[in-house]
């Protein structure tokens, strides 16, 4: 099954929807400059557990979309299928699974916001599992799978990038790169986050888990369209997904070219890895780009 849990909270200060009166209220902000790239953290009273998640202040109407396509597209990932066995790019086959999984309503995932208004400033989000109908139109919380909040920040011009320069592996454009939403398009403050890629492995916690997408459909947003869901995958978080694919042994970090997959071609190898985002931490990682696609859903409360 696949799980998405990303940790996030609201900005600083007193925040408030321009529709809802929507506020939250602060303790701490931060902000770490790495590279090309500057963070800010937020601590709140946001609070979450495995199954619900409280905040201070009231939310507004929901407005939910469930996660209809998703597919990893920066790096891809190389293995051996079996003992001897050359060396294959199985992205496609890690896709196919997480496709099956989502069109069949094995898994489903949503992301609420309260409400989706692409003309506020801002707007708080709930990223969580869902259980939904068999038609999967309507959701509601599953039982035992973890909510969190975080904020959206939207954009009525431009573009909504969660590029990190450098990271995207040229040779991999023709399979299909990271979308880059346009406007009107939000982007998520970033946390520590989870995603599991196959029921058959434990899920990969990465850092920065950040999301981002086209608001479509007019006023009244109907769907999400060019979304990236992207974050940062340290070698030791990449080495405990370790279990199986498709009855395959299958390690994440052993499928990283540059970490320790095999390579298509010995005489010119290739190397996905990118360096660590925390400054504190010399842990060599890889950056992680999948899109992904939603549509509008009954949610539940």
């Amino acid at each position: 099954m696949l799980a998405v849990l990303v940790g996030g909270c609201f900005d600083g200060g007193e925040q408030t929807s321009r529709t809802t009166g929507v506020s939250a209220t602060t303790a701490t902000s931060t902000t770490t400059t790495t590279g090309d790239e500057t963070t800010t953290s937020t601590s709140t009273t946001t609070t979450t557990t495995a199954t619900t998640t409280t905040t201070t202040g009231a939310l507004g109407d929901a407005d939910a979309f469930r996660i209809t396509k998703l597919a990893v597209v920066d790096p891809h990932f190389y293995y051996q299928l079996s003992m001897g066995a050359e060396c294959n790019d199985v992205t496609n086959l890690v896709n196919f699974g997480i496709d099956s999984e989502l069109s069949g309503g094995d898994v489903s995932h949503v992301l609420v916001f309260f409400p989706a208004d692409p003309d506020a400033e801002s707007t708080p989000l709930l990223i969580s599992g869902a259980s939904c109908n068999g038609a999967l139109d309507t959701c509601s919380v599953a039982n035992g799978e973890a909510s969190t909040m975080t904020t959206a920040e939207n954009a009525a011009a431009g573009v909504c990038s969660l590029l990190v320069s450098g990271t995207v592996n040229p040779i991999y454009s023709g399979a299909g790169s990271p979308n880059i939403p346009n406007a009107p398009c939000f982007a998520s403050v970033g946390g520590e986050g989870s995603i599991r890629i196959a029921d058959t492995l434990p899920e990969m916690t990465l850092q920065d888990v950040r999301v981002a997408a086209t608001y479509a459909g007019g006023d009244a947003v109907s769907t999400l369209i060019e979304g990236t869901l992207r974050g940062y995958l340290t070698e030791s978080a990449g080495l405990a997904v370790d279990g199986s694919v498709s009855d395959f042994p299958f390690n994440l970090w052993n499928a990283v070219s540059g970490g320790g997959s095999c390579q298509v071609d010995e005489m010119n190898p290739i190397d996905d890895t990118d360096p660590n985002p925390d400054p504190r931490s010399a842990e060599k990682g890889v950056w992680i780009y999948l899109n992904f696609e939603a549509a509008r859903v009954e949610w539940l409360e």
